[in-house]
């Protein structure tokens, strides 16, 4: 597997690159594709042991995981006058 850079955690700003990539992506279930072919279904997670949340986040493989987990959805700010 190439190197893989990872977004701290957006829940509790933990660095998942300081983890055990074996502990922080890993298939946490399989399926069989409308093919018969065996696909997995892969979770990343920030993990309590390593000093983060247990957020964590679904892909049907590694790349799309990780894509997922770097996505950030931006908020303007919204200023109130009351």
């Amino acid at each position: 597997m190439n190197t893989i850079n990872l977004l701290p955690c957006p829940f509790c700003g933990h660095d998942l690159n300081t983890q055990d990539i074996e502990d922080t992506i890993y298939p946490t279930s399989s399926y069989i594709d409308e093919d018969g072919m065996e696909k997995y279904i892969y979770n990343i997670v920030c993990q309590v042991s390593a000093g983060g949340c247990d957020a964590s986040i679904l892909g049907d493989s590694v790349e799309k995981c990780i894509t997922k987990w770097n996505k950030r959805v931006l908020f303007n700010k919204i200023e109130v006058i009351t």
